[in-house]
């Protein structure tokens, strides 16, 4: 008798990266009702930190799901698809970004990516630089960063985890150094990394058609003050007195279902902006 785990099948694709930041998303599958999971390994491992999502424990990512790659040297990335034996493909698309902060001449708006459709449980995800802990994400209570003294937000990334249908989401901030940094699209990194500079004000905005059915919700805690929090299409938060800085936020998107909105049902299905590679 054959045992279902030696049913499943496995693909694995190369590909190489520089040394730098970068997210991977899983965006797509052939098969949507059993698809595959993929696991990603650095080669070699020492040259290579992978930052899961909280909720992520065994190194598995599903459609939707998110990590960030830190590459210490030009080196390779191994992402293996596995798919079991109720999956009729293992076909997945997968997308590679580099999240380099901008150049200091670089800093004006950049256009926006084409929606997808609405799914289920839409949510984004908000990973950043923490002085003196590195490249984390949220914790259980969906905050980036803390209140404590020693902690320091220096810069952050947010990205959809299934994005919706028109919306359109851009953010910036500005830095204690004086650069501003504005207008950025969804998964870019805003900020600096490990050089100790500190976020004043921070900017989100929402827009495109669907957007007036929606709202942000953003909470910050500077240093020597407790949480602000603010929502709307437009958050514009600055520091409360001079001399802080940001040391924790929070970030969330909720629906106001206007009366009349459209249903999921009407959603057109739009393709994925990039496919990396995909595995066959």
């Amino acid at each position: 008798m054959t045992k279902m785990s030696e049913q499943k099948r496995y693909v694995t694709k190369s590909t190489e990266l520089s040394a730098g930041l970068f997210v991977i998303r899983y965006t797509d599958a052939m098969d949507q009702v059993n698809p595959p999971t993929i696991v990603l390994t650095g080669h070699p491992a020492s040259s290579v930190e992978i930052v899961y999502e909280p909720h992520i424990v065994d190194g598995s990512l599903r459609i939707g799901s998110v990590a960030v790659l830190r590459v210490r040297e030009a080196s390779s990335v191994l992402v293996t698809t596995i798919a079991g034996l109720l999956s009729t493909s293992p076909d997945v698309t997968v997308e590679i970004e580099p999240l380099g902060r901008p150049a200091l001449n670089d800093l004006t708006a950049k256009p926006m990516p084409p929606v997808c459709p609405v799914r289920d449980g839409d949510e984004l995800i908000l990973t950043g630089y923490v002085t003196s802990r590195g490249l984390r994400g949220v914790d259980a209570s969906g905050w980036l960063g803390s209140n404590s003294a020693s902690s320091r937000l220096e810069g952050f990334s947010l990205a959809w985890k299934k994005p919706i249908a028109g919306v359109l989401l851009s953010y910036g901030c500005e830095l204690d150094n004086g650069q501003s940094i504005r207008s950025r699209v969804a998964g870019s990194f805003v900020g600096l990394l490990g050089e100790g500079s500190g976020i004043e004000a921070i900017r989100f905005q929402i827009r495109g058609p669907q957007a007036a059915e929606n709202e942000l919700v953003v909470s910050a805690i500077f240093n020597g003050h407790g949480p602000q929090t603010q929502s709307g299409q437009i958050i514009d938060m600055r520091k409360p007195s001079h001399g802080t800085v940001l040391r924790a936020l929070k970030v969330a998107i909720r629906a106001l279902e206007p009366a009349g909105a459209p249903s999921q049902a009407n959603s057109k299905k739009v393709p994925v902006r990039r496919k990396v590679f995909r595995s066959k």
